[in-house]
């Protein structure tokens, strides 16, 4: 989930998301790897975030833990 998008907030989208399907994952990604933001995505019910730009071995890592539950 991009938490900056033109029409509604990442954080509005997830919270929205989560209503009806909670246990669907969502990874923030963010262009602003401070621990506010960090704090917000989590308290909007991502499960965990990336930093812009995106390196592919954490990503993919992150995206292995939500699979495989390790």
């Amino acid at each position: 989930m991009d938490i900056k998008l033109p029409e509604k907030s990442g954080y509005t989208i997830t919270r929205e998301i989560k209503s009806f399907r909670s246990e669907i994952p969502i990874l923030a990604q963010t262009a602003f790897p401070v621990s506010e933001v960090r704090t917000k995505c989590l308290n909007a019910g991502c499960e965990d975030v990336i930093s812009k730009p995106v390196e592919i071995e954490l990503f993919l890592k992150k995206v292995n833990k939500f699979l495989t539950g390790n």
